[in-house]
């Protein structure tokens, strides 16, 4: 009893960094990309095509390090970690544009999406095989 109550715990914070990540990175990038539009590096319309990088990259860092934590179960936890995210940011849509959804089925299947993309490419995170092989030069 006392192991699964850990286990949730654990389950829990790795959500909690994996979401935290998401979202400084999300704000890191999206600083980024303002900066870049500002400096007329980037022309106004390449901000959607930049937006959309942008989740997709933060949820594959969150969704990365959520993994990282947890060690187990990489393809769910991973998927988890996009869930909440796009849960989040859901919210966020919700307190800054009034309720107005239009375009976030788009944003939450992407973010789904790549949570789950991570944890596939997570499966072989461990370094495969851990035996070490010797090799003999025969002369």
């Amino acid at each position: 009893m006392r192991n699964q109550i850990s286990n949730g715990g654990k389950l829990l914070r790795t959500l909690a960094v994996g979401v935290c990540v998401s979202v400084i990175g999300l704000l890191a990038a999206t600083f980024i990309l303002s900066m870049l539009v500002h400096h007329e590096r980037v022309s106004v319309n390449g901000i959607n095509y930049g937006t959309l990088f942008i989740l997709m990259i933060s949820a594959l860092l969150g969704s990365c390090a959520a993994i990282k934590s947890y060690g187990e179960k990489r393809v769910c936890i991973g998927a988890l970690a996009g869930l909440i995210y796009g849960v989040v940011l859901l919210g966020i849509t919700a307190l800054f544009f009034g309720g107005r959804y239009r375009g976030v089925t788009v944003t939450l299947f992407l973010v789904l999406g790549m949570g789950a993309v991570s944890g596939l490419l997570a499966i072989n995170g461990n370094g495969g095989n851990k035996r070490k092989h010797k090799f003999k030069i025969n002369r």
